[in-house]
């Protein structure tokens, strides 16, 4: 299972520069592979941007906080543009079920390859803070379904 082995590559990683930069390099390469496959599907770069600022609401939402993990990964791994302000207010809000089931109808619609990269973009942003709830897991399940 995909989250699982995520959880043990980064999670489980012997120094945190290292769990740290091999979460960098994941996440810019799954934000860079779905903006591409998106945009190899007719999805515009701002539907594109868009869906990724939903899947890191879903990612991070979960408890309605944001954390500078998370706001420096996500500016770091995506390069947009985006204040704390900004970043944090989207977090608070965090979700419910129609907006999960909205960017799960999203997710199910991508090609196979773009649904891998949103699911491994979603993956680092869950282990940002070290633990992953059990309201992440079934998120993240439902997403990967």
């Amino acid at each position: 299972m995909l989250l699982e082995e995520l959880l043990k590559k980064y999670a489980n990683a012997s120094y945190d520069e290292k769990r740290e930069a091999m979460r960098l390099e994941d996440a810019q390469k799954a934000f860079n592979d779905l903006k591409k496959e998106m945009l190899k599907a007719g999805y515009s770069e701002k539907e594109a941007v868009s869906f990724v600022y939903s899947l890191v609401r879903i990612a991070s939402g979960s408890d309605h906080e944001a954390d500078e993990e998370e706001y420096n990964l996500f500016v770091a791994a995506t390069g947009l543009e985006i204040t704390t302000g900004e970043f944090y207010g989207l977090i608070k809000h965090g979700f419910d079920k129609e907006f999960v089931d909205s960017v799960d109808q999203i997710v199910d619609s991508l090609s196979h390859e773009a649904k891998d990269a949103a699911l491994r973009f979603v993956a680092c942003f869950l282990v940002a803070d070290k633990e992953i709830s059990d309201v992440e897991k079934e998120m993240f399940k439902k997403l990967e379904a």
